[in-house]
């Protein structure tokens, strides 16, 4: 995993200064490659390879490559490419994709298994082509200014091209009504992003997008019926591919279904995996609640024999760390739990580790959310209608703005989606859509960017296992009733959702994990906005902005009562996450 950058023009100090501003992001090497057209850079995080053998920009005749993520199957399509007569100096998943550019072209990376953002350009044709992976784990943002496109693995390189200190009034109408910005938006102005699964090309010289795809609409495989074996021994072969590599392994083990089968399989696997989890210091009414999912896998990680560690989070470590993580995510966030997670990434790097793993992706796989259930309830055409439910569940205590130029209505929203979302990855299925949208909204644009920016703030690789095609494409297309019991329909649909996870791990996982109730990696919120420290420090963040009369608030009284009521907490939150960032990066309406 390194840090990609861009100009569509020469200039090597803007690129260099733009390679020195994501440092982090690669403290192995850095590179950089310019001729009268294009200008390139990169950071390199040095996985599976030597250094010397993994140096990027890499130029082959007449195309260079410049490139972040792992191919998982890069050594399948080594040997493809050495079938047409190609040779291979390294074990290097950037020497196979540079040359499998040069003998496919564009095409290649629709065989791509794995997370990535890159760009290739073509010399001959004057072209770039850049690309996101299906699930939008690695993030690509782009400009087009008067010089030309520019593009970065983050925002912050790319706002050395161009002021951009405008607030973009669609980014924030996304914002506030979904708590991310989903497709290719964002907050700020003049600045765009790849959505998930898109691959553009660039004209140089005309200085214009020419071609589009989106390759979510290639990979739905429709499947009658889940084999369990089958089932599990993807999700074991996935597990192996993310384990390779050169530099030490953790794993987010959170107590719940998801992460733990990753961890089953990764300790058969290999036994140098270490496990990490996090609990809270809260009032003990609260500590039952947030802290079981510690317990929990502290329990399972003893049982597997494995190396565990946890840490714990107090209210004013959490306060302390708002202003960093909104700074490193570069995006507000309506997810609370931000701080924390911040603090376990540094936790985590503290320990040694530089490639971790996680179950994210399961919940938006096979039927984890408590909000699917509604799916089957929809009965209209409308390939949205079943998640713009969800969408209204969100925002019905989201209320504070009533000027309409600041609102998104849902025509608005239907209109947005339409211009972006692969809508060829829907089908007949309501909950199956439901869950496809929930993946590339806000799976892509929340939990896995911020994963993406909080690891690599601390030079480590994210990894996602469930994610991988194997057990990605597998999962989507099979028909959702086989995908959760009847009970999911109860008051216990926390122990019914993700059946087919259960079931297929029956033999595997103990009771305490197979029949535990989801839960959420959450924060005792609740119990800290008791505590002064972390009011005060909402109240005079809040106070302090003069964004703070978009959401009508004039006084201090008027902070105190959002915390004071429980069904504001969500949009306090939204509107705290907003002016923090606001102020962090100089931006204004």
């Amino acid at each position: 995993m390194c840090g990609i950058h861009g100009l569509a023009w020469a200039d090597l100090p803007l690129i260099e200064s733009m390679i020195d501003l994501a440092r982090h992001r690669g403290p192995d090497g850095n590179g950089h490659y310019i001729d009268e057209h294009t200008t390139l850079g990169h950071n390199l995080l040095n996985i599976t390879e030597t250094v010397a053998n993994s140096t990027q920009p890499y130029i082959l005749n007449d195309n260079v490559l410049t490139y972040n993520g792992e191919i998982y199957n890069y050594r399948d399509l080594r040997e493809l490419l050495q079938q047409h007569g190609y040779r291979f100096d390294t074990d290097c998943d950037t020497e196979v994709l540079a040359k499998g550019f040069d003998k496919f072209g564009v095409d290649f990376v629709s065989v791509l298994d794995g997370m990535f953002a890159l760009c290739w350009y073509n010399k001959r044709e004057g072209t770039w082509t850049l690309a996101r992976d299906s699930s939008g784990i690695k993030p690509l943002y782009y400009a087009l200014t008067e010089r030309g496109l520019a593009f970065s693995s983050e925002i912050k390189p790319l706002r050395l091209v161009g002021n951009f200190s405008r607030i973009d009034l669609d980014g924030f109408k996304l914002f506030y009504k979904l708590g991310c910005n989903p497709g290719y938006k964002t907050l700020f102005g003049g600045i765009s992003k790849l959505t998930p699964g898109e691959v553009i090309q660039i004209d140089l010289k005309e200085n214009r997008i020419f071609s589009s795809i989106n390759l979510n609409d290639l990979q739905f495989q429709k499947t009658a019926e889940c084999d369990d074996n089958e089932l599990r021994a993807r999700v074991s072969s996935s597990v192996k591919k993310c384990l390779m590599g050169r530099r030490k392994i953790g794993l987010y083990l959170s107590g719940g279904m998801d992460s733990s089968m990753v961890f089953a399989e990764a300790s058969t696997h290999s036994t140098h995996v270490k496990s990490f989890s996090q609990y809270y210091d809260c009032h003990p009414l609260y500590g039952q609640l947030v802290n079981e999912d510690d317990q929990c896998a502290r329990q399972l990680a003893q049982q597997f024999g494995a190396v565990h560690q946890s840490m714990i989070v107090n209210v004013q470590e959490y306060s302390n760390a708002f202003r960093r993580s909104i700074s490193v995510i570069e995006e507000p966030r309506a997810n609370m739990g931000t701080p924390s997670y911040y603090l376990m990434n540094k936790f985590v790097s503290e320990h040694g580790i530089t490639v971790t793993l996680s179950g994210d992706g399961g919940d938006e796989l096979a039927a984890g959310y408590k909000h699917h259930r509604n799916a089957l309830s929809y009965t209209g055409e409308n390939p949205y209608g079943a998640w713009m439910a969800r969408v209204r569940d969100f925002s019905a205590s989201i209320n504070a703005i009533r000027d309409p130029q600041f609102l998104a209505t849902e025509d608005y929203l239907t209109d947005y989606m339409n211009t972006w979302f692969p809508t060829k990855s829907l089908g007949s299925d309501h909950m199956n859509n439901l869950m496809m949208l929930d993946s590339l909204v806000n799976m892509s644009e929340d939990f896995l960017v911020r994963n993406d920016k909080l690891a690599m703030n601390f030079s480590m690789e994210g990894r996602f296992p469930l994610l991988v095609n194997d057990v990605k494409i597998y999962l989507r297309g099979l028909p959702s009733d086989q995908k959760y019991s009847a009970a999911f329909f109860s008051e216990n649909w926390s122990t019914a959702n993700k059946h087919i996870f259960r079931r297929c791990y029956r033999n595997r996982l103990p009771g305490f994990i197979l029949n535990k109730k989801k839960s959420g990696w959450t924060s005792p919120i609740a119990d800290w906005l008791t505590r002064k420290s972390l009011t005060d420090f909402i109240v005079s963040s809040i106070c302090g902005s003069d964004l703070r009369r978009l959401f009508g608030i004039s006084n201090p009284e008027s902070v105190i009562h959002m915390i004071e009521t429980h069904h504001r907490r969500r949009e306090l939150f939204m509107i705290l996450y907003f002016v923090i960032w606001a102020e962090e990066f100089s931006m204004s309406l």
